[in-house]
């Protein structure tokens, strides 16, 4: 939340020196700062939303899902991610797990925007999603080639309000590790610094 307001602040104050300077152009200055405030203002209203979904996270209603149609449905967020290299072996595929499919397209929503994010400044970003399988359970694996996860911050990757952006809530990954647990799977990851990241979603069957 201090991460918005700072901006917001910085923003009032240059208004009020153009104010009382009477400047001439403040009519433009004033029309850029107050956009750049609501801008501010929409990170706090996203933010606040974040917490309160993590405080009420609906209970599970428990189907057999194609997780290759949420996969799929949740990718087709970030088509304009053009310059992204987008593997997906579950293309062709029909594949279903137990779970609930809103809640599913949800965690896959927040891994797929923490890779995309990751890669920010990687060259030559790529994204695979792969899987194994047994009898009983499928384990996704979505992985990227971005800017890993420091040692000294891994512990720290499932906490709310724990990010290393600096914007949004830090709540993603924390709603990703709950709503796992809530349909009786789990999440980890694998990461090297400047190298990339792994995550692994293992659904029931």
């Amino acid at each position: 939340i201090k991460n918005p307001l700072t901006p917001m602040k910085l923003n009032l104050q240059y208004l009020q020196m153009m104010m009382k300077n009477n400047s001439e152009d403040f009519r433009e200055k004033f029309e850029k700062a107050s956009a750049g405030i609501i801008e501010q203002i929409d990170t706090l209203a996203g933010i606040a939303t974040e917490f309160s979904n993590l405080a009420r996270l609906p209970v599970s209603q428990l189907q057999k899902i194609s997780i290759s149609e949420v996969i799929s449905s949740s990718l087709s967020l970030f088509e304009k991610e053009s310059k992204i290299k987008i593997t997906n072996h579950f293309d062709g595929k029909d594949i279903y797990i137990t779970g609930d499919k809103d809640q599913c397209l949800r965690v896959f929503n927040n891994i797929i925007k923490n890779s995309i994010n990751a890669m920010e400044n990687t060259p030559l970003p790529n994204l695979e999603i792969n899987y194994t399988e047994n009898e009983n359970q499928i384990i996704v694996k979505v992985k990227d080639n971005g800017c890993g996860i420091p040692n000294k911050l891994k512990e720290k990757i499932f906490t709310p309000n724990f990010t290393t952006r600096t914007s949004g809530s830090g709540l993603g990954l924390a709603i990703v590790k709950n709503i796992m647990e809530g349909l009786g799977g789990k999440v980890w990851f694998e990461s090297e610094e400047n190298l990339g990241t792994s995550f692994f979603l293992e659904f029931v069957r």
